[in-house]
């Protein structure tokens, strides 16, 4: 098992990596396929698997069970971050439930900081340009942007007084 039999090692499936932890922590194939609700034979077939896509043994098998090889050590580092990403990732889609309701408003720093914010979050200031009864829906959750990216963006733009008056006469 010196030499990889495929030359293009990739992971076929989610549940490989899932099969090799559970195969280190219960420490035995018999035990990571009931853990898995999978029979011993098919556990020793994709475990068998992985190891001729790396070229090396992932396992020492004994009548006791199965303990973790140098190599497999190496891997359940990969695989502990995988899980850990893997958890991340299905916590940013519950996040995307929210997130999609979300009106986000785009506008320079001054108008976010001193009017848009106070006045649509009911801050206590008395120096609102905006006042928070004047509007006539309740609000979806916000989410405030100076990037150009948004659901609405508001845009502030210095007028030139004397192409106006130009005009005029």
């Amino acid at each position: 098992m010196t030499e990889p039999k495929n030359s293009k090692l990739s992971l076929h499936s989610w549940d490989d990596v899932r099969l090799l932890i559970a195969v280190a922590e219960h420490q035995g194939f018999a035990k990571a396929g009931q853990a898995l609700m999978m029979d011993q034979e098919t556990v020793a077939k994709r475990i068998s698997r992985l190891e001729d896509m790396v070229g090396r043994p992932l396992f020492t098998r004994r009548n006791s069970g199965a303990k973790p090889t140098v190599a497999c050590r190496f891997l359940l580092d990969g695989a502990s971050e995988m899980i850990r990403a893997s958890l991340h990732f299905e916590e940013k889609m519950r996040g995307v439930r929210t997130f999609v309701n979300m009106v986000t408003i785009a506008a320079p720093e001054g108008l976010l900081s001193y009017t848009l914010i106070p006045s649509l979050l009911n801050s206590s200031s008395t120096d609102q340009p905006l006042k928070a009864g004047s509007l006539r829906y309740p609000l979806p959750p916000l989410s405030f942007s100076q990037e150009a990216e948004a659901d609405i963006s508001l845009v502030s733009r210095r007028r030139d007084y004397d192409s106006l008056s130009e005009g005029v006469g």
